[in-house]
């Protein structure tokens, strides 16, 4: 062999080295499974798949948010209805009902007399005189009952006689059904009536006799009437 068939074997031989050469790192990196525009593809999807799990964790911890705030707010309406539901179902504090109060008798002279039966039954006068512009004296006059039980139907025949010195007048007046029940000692409104007296009459002083038809039985004894008397005058 001469040096020139020597040369042109160690170039075949040096172009074989490198052809092997590269052919080695393609088998290489085919072996591997990835080239390197693949390495740079996968590390792409790795970073933007990793955005993707950021992005569905924020918006998974935001729903979250979202959600236990909605609870709150839900359950701070439920309560709230519940109280306010509480609130109106509960019972208002009732005052005490007020009895028609009887107004009290004013005037410039006043007084009261009380019948006797010999029960527990019994009627109370109570009047006023008040003067008018006229010189003469309205008397007006209230009735009440003081008794245990007692259940009374409505009388329209009650009657008021007053005598003075000019002479004697009969009125008439209505009085409800009574009825009074409990066991403790009660006084009852029943009634009112008024009439004029003149100054005269009222200086000299008028006797009033009050009969309340009950036409009935109390503590084992008949009463047809129960009859108040007394004076009304001037002092």
């Amino acid at each position: 062999m001469n040096r020139s068939d020597f040369k042109r074997f160690l170039s075949l031989l040096i172009v074989m080295v490198m052809v092997f050469s590269m052919t080695g790192c393609s088998l290489i990196n085919g072996r591997n499974g990835k080239t390197g525009d693949e390495t740079n593809s996968s590390g792409t999807e790795d970073i933007a798949q990793e955005d993707s799990n950021s992005a569905a964790n924020q918006e998974s911890a935001q729903n979250k948010e979202e959600s236990s705030n909605k609870n709150e707010s839900s359950e701070s309406s439920e309560s709230s209805e519940s109280s306010e539901s509480s609130e109106s179902s509960k019972p208002e504090e009732s005052s005490k009902s007020e009895e028609s109060s009887v107004p009290e008798l004013s005037g410039k002279y006043t007084g009261q007399f009380t019948s006797d039966t010999g029960t527990d039954l019994n009627l109370i006068v109570r009047w006023a005189a008040e003067s008018n512009s006229n010189g003469t004296y309205t008397v007006s006059l209230q009735f009440f009952l003081e008794s245990y039980t007692l259940d009374v139907g409505t009388r329209d025949d009650n009657t008021i006689k007053v005598k003075t010195t000019s002479g004697e007048t009969t009125y008439y007046f209505h009085t409800d059904e009574v009825e009074i029940e409990g066991e403790d000692f009660a006084e009852t409104f029943i009634g009112k009536a008024s009439f004029d007296l003149t100054e005269a009459e009222l200086i000299s002083g008028a006797e009033i006799t009050v009969d309340w038809m009950f036409r009935g039985s109390y503590s084992k004894k008949e009463l047809e009437t129960v009859e108040a008397t007394g004076t009304i005058k001037a002092y």
